[in-house]
């Protein structure tokens, strides 16, 4: 029997379900429109890939050794919200009750981005089968995790109500460079979401001619910023994360309770 590990990527799949254009609350005057929308979400991944685990991983609220190697490092994101009427954050208590109730399990690590436990609990999952029976399926918008693209590990992608089932053949198809080498094509280009510049006037055809030697290019110049956009970009298979993933092992008929007897069984 192979076994399936579904890692959501919490914080993504928090702000997208925030973004709904529709408010509605419980008769105890909870909000439940986030949280419906992060169950729905969660409830078609699972469906699509049938997990016999599924970890809810959170960004740490508290600064990472990225912040520490560059101080421009995610400075685009705005991170007070506490002055704010609502936020993402303001249903984060309620997802994580439900989370709770249902049994799936939910993880932040102190200090540790949610993309390197990720990677983390990736390879710790797929060393428990060296046959390569193993599977992976990780659900986000983010591509910093086509890094870990391999046959045993796929990225589900939920936008617009569109699927995506993402593999490293439809990477090589759409930016021409295979898994290993996405480090140095993102490098090359930058990444606006995480403030990370990239080398001047490489766009994105013109980084994969570089990576697959079609074209030569002096970068000599930029070998500082290509040095430290790496150490950025590059994420931590080996983080330091306290947590066995056979714990994460769960009942996908709980997801299929109803939403009333899910809010009535949290009290919301």
């Amino acid at each position: 029997m192979r076994n399936s590990l579904l890692l959501i990527d919490g914080h993504n799949l928090l702000f997208r379900s925030y973004a709904v254009p529709f408010k509605f609350y419980s008769a105890n005057g909870n909000p439940l429109h986030v949280v419906t929308t992060f169950l729905s979400q969660l409830r078609k991944s699972v469906d699509l890939t049938q997990p016999s685990h599924i970890a809810v991983v959170w960004d740490s609220q508290s600064p990472t050794i990225r912040n520490t190697q560059s101080a421009e490092y995610k400075a685009n994101r705005k991170e007070d919200y506490s002055q704010e009427a609502d936020s993402p954050f303001h249903h984060l208590g309620i997802i994580t009750q439900v989370l709770d109730f249902l049994n799936i399990k939910h993880f932040e690590f102190s200090g540790t981005e949610a993309d390197d436990a990720i990677a983390t609990f990736t390879e710790l999952f797929l060393a428990k089968n060296k046959q390569g029976r193993n599977k992976v399926t990780i659900f986000s918008l983010d591509s910093d995790f086509y890094q870990l693209l391999c046959p045993q590990v796929q990225i589900l992608k939920i936008k617009k109500g569109e699927v995506i089932i993402y593999t490293e053949k439809q990477l090589k198809e759409d930016f021409l460079i295979t898994p290993g080498q996405y480090i140095l094509y993102k490098s090359l280009v930058g990444d606006a979401s995480d403030n990370i510049k990239g080398v001047k006037r490489i766009g994105h055809k013109t980084a994969a001619k570089i990576i697959n030697q079609e074209i030569s290019v002096d970068l000599s110049m930029y070998e500082e910023v290509l040095a430290m956009n790496k150490k950025l970009i590059t994420l931590n298979r080996n983080a330091d994360i306290l947590a066995e993933i056979e714990d994460c092992q769960c009942e996908i008929s709980s997801i299929a309770k109803k939403n009333n007897e899910i809010f009535s069984g949290c009290c919301l």
